[in-house]
Order: C-alpha cells, then structure tokens, then sequence
C-alpha cells in the first residue's frame, strides 16, 4: 500500500506540549505509519506571515535534513 502523510505542523506542536506534555517523535512517527505501507510523500504544514524563531527554523531545517518530511 502507497501512504502519503501529511501533519498540520501547528496542531501537531501544540497536541504535544498542551495535550501530552512530553514530546512526540515524528520519526518514530512516520517509523508507526510505514509499518502499514510504503511512505511516497511526508509533509509537515505550517502557516508563516514572518520568518520563523530560530528554534522553530532548527526543527524544520532537521526534519528535511534527515529526510522526514518536507515542510511548507
């Protein structure tokens, strides 16, 4: 089975530090999902009027980095 997976960056954030209270790992994430099928496509979603704090462009920038998703 073909799986695109595609995470609304900003729930996923705040799903994590309001509901869980610890962090979610998306590569054990995406590890879960692809147990299912083969993973095609992984895009992380976030809404931008300005640049992104410093600490937010780390996360993004190591998510493509080590090939997890994409990010737009």
């Amino acid at each position: 089975m073909r799986i695109s997976v595609f995470v609304d960056g900003a729930n996923f954030f705040f799903m994590q530090k309001q509901a869980l209270n610890w962090f979610a790992d998306p590569k054990r994430l995406l590890d879960f999902i692809g147990a299912r099928g083969d993973i095609v496509d992984a895009f992380y979603y976030i809404g931008q009027d300005a640049p992104p704090e410093a600490k937010q462009q780390a996360f993004l920038d190591a998510l493509t980095r080590h090939g997890i998703f994409s990010y737009f």
